[in-house]
């Protein structure tokens, strides 16, 4: 179940007022208290009633909140010294966030990841849950060394705090040369780490793969850090597939057709958040569609479901493949 961003805020609201014992509020009173604060105090819209309600039962549920009514009508904690705050954490508590540590570990590259494991390990302190376990049941596919991993830290702080960055990037087959830039998003695809972000000196959107860089460091400059093309690539980084990217481009409906044997993988693990099945045919195969902006991992993803798969549309990409292919096969002649 997703979990309600606001909910913390309303509960933290919904515990001052509760611990006015010789103060106690209507359900209709406490509804609007905590519509007014939340609104002062966060910014946040209005809620139902039904929430309030909701929320009321998650302090007795999770929290052991005693919430008594008066009347019928008055709440209140029956303790006032009880507070949300002031609640340790439970066992079951520690336990899930031992578990999402290990799931974690898959991102052992970031500090943030040592961080949290520091900070279960000073919760599990004199507790009889000990501390991490040992018992790894969670496996991640990655080598146990990435070259240039000793910058996803730095890129991750400059991106966060928006700080322009000067670094000596060298490609493959290429010299290196030095650039300004504006990070703005780390993103992961196929085992590498990618950032991107806006290149101050050829005044356009950079992708640039992390284990490429030599050196980084925060700019001596006069660059002033420039956001205005980050909400446009957060847009167009969720239009594609993997790390390729024309900032230009628009989504292009592609439709493909798997066969019976391959069509079930695409429903357990669609290739994209925009994919739609159109049809099934009496045998299984299916075909789907998506809303992409077609890039060369989208090519190489189609190309590895070899005759499983065809491309219906757009005509230009399933020439694009079947020309490919052709030069596959010329090459084993």
């Amino acid at each position: 179940m997703p979990v309600d961003k606001h909910v913390f805020h309303r509960l933290s609201i919904l515990d001052r007022l509760l611990r006015r014992f010789h103060q106690p509020l209507s359900l209709q009173d406490l509804h609007t208290s905590v519509s007014e604060k939340i609104q002062e105090e966060f910014g946040l819209a209005d809620f139902s009633i039904r929430t309030l309600q909701r929320d009321i039962k998650t302090l007795r549920l999770d929290y052991h909140a005693p919430v008594e009514v008066i009347s019928r009508k008055y709440y209140r904690y029956q303790d006032p010294s009880f507070s949300i705050h002031g609640r340790s954490i439970s066992s079951e508590e520690l336990r899930v966030l031992k578990d999402v540590a290990q799931l974690l570990n898959g991102f052992g590259n970031f500090k943030q990841v040592e961080d949290f494991q520091e900070i279960i390990q000073r919760l599990t302190l004199g507790r009889s849950e000990g501390i991490l376990s040992d018992n790894e049941i969670v496996f991640h596919h990655h080598p146990p060394f990435l070259q240039g991993e000793e910058w996803i830290n730095p890129l991750f702080s400059f991106c966060d705090l928006e700080v322009p960055i000067e670094l000596d990037y060298k490609p493959f087959a290429k010299d290196a040369f030095r650039l300004q830039m504006s990070p703005y998003f780390l993103k992961e695809y196929n085992g590498r780490w990618f950032v991107f972000g806006w290149d101050h000196d050829k005044s356009r959107v950079a992708t640039l793969a992390v284990d490429r860089i030599e050196s980084l460091k925060k700019s001596g400059g006069a660059i002033k850090y420039d956001a205005r093309l980050a909400p446009i690539l957060k847009k167009k980084l969720a239009q594609i597939i993997g790390v390729s990217l024309d900032i230009e481009a628009e989504p292009q409906e592609v439709i493909i057709k798997l066969s019976p044997a391959r069509a079930p993988y695409l429903f357990t693990k669609p290739l994209h958040t925009s994919q739609q099945m159109l049809s099934e045919d009496a045998e299984g195969a299916c075909v789907f569609s998506l809303q992409v902006i077609p890039n060369k991992e989208l090519t190489t993803i189609l190309l590895s479901f070899g005759p499983d798969l065809q491309v219906l549309a757009p005509d230009w990409l399933k020439e694009d493949l079947i020309s490919k292919l052709t030069l596959t096969l010329a090459s084993y002649s």
